[in-house]
């Protein structure tokens, strides 16, 4: 195994398996951030990006047993010799960089500061930058975090979305870059602590240009493709790199001061709102769907009496925004118009009835909501079950709570709440 200089092994020279004390890597950490859910709050471990003398990266992963004594450790922007180590392969998913290894440490592994004077030549910075037409390919591949550049031309004030899965409110910041315009969406601490005030009294004089790290791209609706933030994203403004040089050159006699905007589309959900909103059937079949607002919500206690098996009980649905596919005569393609870069997905559509003391009728299951009334994705189950089937899985005899929607002269289930949490 070959060294560089000073006996360290450059990180593109390094294999899979467990590397003892006869072999060190000189590294800068870059970035550091916890790998977590953040709907469940589960942290998976302490992640970071590395970079050598050679400009190679490589992400390590610290389990969470050993998060604690490496917090205390490694310290963002710092070069440090690392010892007694394990390389494997790569994660499936929210990857840094494109090295198909990873970097493990754990309990035993040794972690030495290096003066930063010996090693000023390594790079502080590494980033993957997706062109702004090539987001809407990154569409739920989530396999590498998308990194993007921009000129900041608008800046939304503190919004919130509701979250079935967590059953709460949760913050959010929009910003929007120039050129072929670029939303981008910052959540909870990172989009609250953003200083809009000091980059829009900034932007009055001088184009501000940010860098946005660790991010994935989510198709949002009555907004579109939006970069949004993730437990690894960060931002950086006005950074000293050769891109941010680049972009500002080009934007010389571009210059527009920045616009505060309020929030554009938020869907916040008032919980004690939505316990007064409880109806019972009855009461749902004396309204007219067709003239209540989009967005309007109501929370009823049913039980589900199963599923019309006459009729289809899945779908082809576009990639992206899951609406039905067409087909032009060639290909398959979206009908409202989403990018035709992946195959259409199977997905649930439930015409389900349910019913309570007051009566009984029909309601839309479609998506992520039957998926979680079924317990799996319908493209496990397509061709292997019939309707009967998924009837007699969703069919109970307990009451469960039910959050439902207008939705084309009836009613669609819009979010189902845990059972403790529907009070």
């Amino acid at each position: 195994m070959g060294s560089s200089q000073g006996g360290f092994t450059p990180l593109s020279r390094l294999t899979f398996g467990t590397h003892g004390r006869r072999m060190r890597v000189r590294v800068r950490v870059s970035r550091i951030w916890v790998a977590s859910n953040p709907n469940s709050g589960e942290e998976y471990g302490l992640d970071s990006l590395l970079i050598d003398d050679e400009g190679a990266t490589m992400q390590a992963r610290a389990y969470p047993r050993d998060m604690k004594r490496l917090k205390n450790l490694l310290i963002e922007g710092k070069v440090y010799a690392l010892l007694n180590f394990t390389v494997r392969r790569k994660m499936y998913s929210y990857m840094a960089c494109r090295n198909d290894l990873m970097i493990y440490m754990g309990g035993q592994t040794v972690v030495d500061e290096i003066s930063d004077d010996i090693c000023s030549s390594i790079p502080l910075h590494s980033f993957e930058f997706v062109d702004f037409g090539d987001v809407p390919f990154r569409d739920k591949d989530n396999s590498l975090f998308t990194d993007v550049i921009g000129q900041i031309v608008s800046i939304e004030e503190v919004g919130q979305a509701w979250k079935w899965d967590t059953w709460r409110n949760i913050s959010f910041r929009n910003l929007h870059t120039a050129g072929r315009q670029l939303n981008i969406a910052l959540y909870e601490d990172l989009g609250r602590n953003f200083d809009a005030e000091q980059v829009i009294k900034q932007g009055q004089q001088v184009s501000i240009v940010a860098v946005f790290t660790g991010m994935i791209v989510q198709l949002y609706k009555g907004i579109g493709f939006t970069v949004r933030s993730t437990t690894a994203s960060k931002y950086y403004l006005d950074l000293d790199i050769l891109e941010v040089q680049e972009l500002r050159a080009s934007l010389a006699d571009q210059h527009k001061p920045i616009d505060r905007l309020p929030c554009q589309l938020q869907n916040p959900v008032n919980l004690t709102e939505l316990v007064k909103s409880r109806r019972t059937i009855e009461q749902l079949k004396s309204l007219n769907p067709d003239e209540l607002h989009w967005g309007t919500i109501f929370l009823c206690t049913v039980t589900l009496k199963g599923i019309n098996c006459t009729k289809d009980w899945w779908y082809k649905g576009c990639f992206h925004c899951e609406w039905p596919i067409s087909w032009d005569g060639s290909k398959p393609f979206c009908i409202k118009g989403c990018p035709n870069n992946a195959l259409p997905v199977l997905l649930y559509k439930l015409d389900a009835v349910m019913e309570d003391t007051t009566g009984a009728m029909n309601i839309m299951i479609f998506g992520k909501q039957a998926e979680v009334l079924v317990g799996l994705s319908a493209d496990k189950l397509v061709g292997e079950i019939t309707g009967e089937q998924i009837s007699a899985v969703i069919s109970s005899h307990q009451s469960r709570a039910l959050v439902v929607g207008p939705h084309r002269g009836g009613f669609v289930v819009a979010g189902v709440p845990n059972d403790d949490d529907a009070c």
